[in-house]
């Protein structure tokens, strides 16, 4: 049962992440680069706090995207502790993975 209980809250947890960090790229990033980003996934890392966040581009400079992303943690974690309730805000994790064309 507490298993259960806690699988809930995680997923709770990286779903309240994820809608988060969807209205940030759009609304407090001022790179359009980080504005094309799709949000993907939100999921807890392994054997950690942390969140993984796997999104999709466009670029082809997916390493360059990763880094920008990570220079501008700080304004897309502030907008994850506006949402979320708990008394810690986990620290992101950002995966970029090349955008599917269909």
């Amino acid at each position: 049962m507490m298993h259960q209980k806690r699988n809930h809250h995680v997923a709770q947890l990286c779903n309240q992440a994820r809608q988060a960090l969807e209205i940030s790229l759009i609304c407090d990033c001022d790179d359009p680069e980080l504005q094309d980003l799709q949000v993907l996934v939100v999921e807890q890392a392994p054997r950690s706090s942390a969140l993984v966040v796997t999104c999709s581009s466009k670029a082809r400079d997916l390493v360059e995207i990763e880094r920008r992303l990570a220079r501008a943690s700080g304004i897309f974690r502030a907008a994850v502790a506006r949402e979320i309730t708990r008394k810690r805000v986990p620290s992101l994790r950002f995966r970029v993975v090349p955008e599917l064309v269909e």
